[in-house]
């Protein structure tokens, strides 16, 4: 069951959000000791959305008014992290909150990727989905959904890995200039990554891009 999970979770990493790409941009600014505390942060998040989903609290996310609060509130979150990274291009700081959580830092990293992870809580839907799916399918025990909630969840540390990796990579060898740009993207995109969520309309089982 734990490869199973894991390969399903590898399956969900090859569909690029905004942690990925925060994680990416920050290995490519601040090095890839920044870029795998920020792994750390997000792994911690997955796995607490994956235990609630087991203890069944993907119930109460289910109803529309409190979907509509989430999904407001992971939009702030993500449009604030994407103004502040894109501003970031030009040395601007609008956001002193983040600057003191500045992820030129290890903790800084595992704490702002830790904040940016928990702004999709919808998630819980995703993971509520596929044990319920599972479960009813393969007819699995419970030690048997703990197993595959593990690989799941240890697919979250690969894909940000690799992705602290690339943001390495392109620090070493890109010019300033083009890391500055690659920053100003992905900045953008946490934006439209905020503004799609609200946009979006409400599903049972939403699919979250790591």
């Amino acid at each position: 069951m734990f490869w199973r999970g894991l390969r399903f979770g590898m399956f969900l990493q090859l569909a690029v959000g905004p942690v990925w790409l925060f994680v990416f941009q920050t290995a490519g600014t601040h090095g890839i000791a920044a870029g795998l505390s920020g792994a750390v942060g997000a792994m911690l998040i997955d796995g607490l959305y994956i235990a609630l989903s087991g203890l069944g609290v993907a119930a109460l996310m289910e109803r529309p008014g409190v979907q509509r609060v989430v999904k407001l509130l992971g939009c702030a979150v993500l449009v604030l992290f994407g103004i502040n990274t894109l501003l970031g291009c030009f040395d601007l700081s609008p956001l002193p909150s983040l600057s003191l959580l500045g992820s030129a830092s290890l903790s800084g990293a595992f704490w702002q990727t830790l904040l940016l992870t928990a702004s999709g809580p919808m998630t819980i839907l995703l993971w509520s989905g596929v044990f319920s799916t599972q479960v009813v399918e393969l007819g699995l025990s419970r030690q048997q959904i703990v197993f595959y909630g593990l690989g799941c969840l240890c697919a979250t540390p690969i894909g940000l890995t690799i992705a602290s990796l690339l943001g390495s990579v392109c620090r070493q060898f890109f010019p300033a200039l083009v890391i500055q740009i690659l920053n100003g993207v992905v900045g953008a995109a946490l934006i439209l990554f905020g503004v799609r969520m609200v946009a979006k309309k409400t599903a049972a089982a939403p699919d979250r891009p790591k």
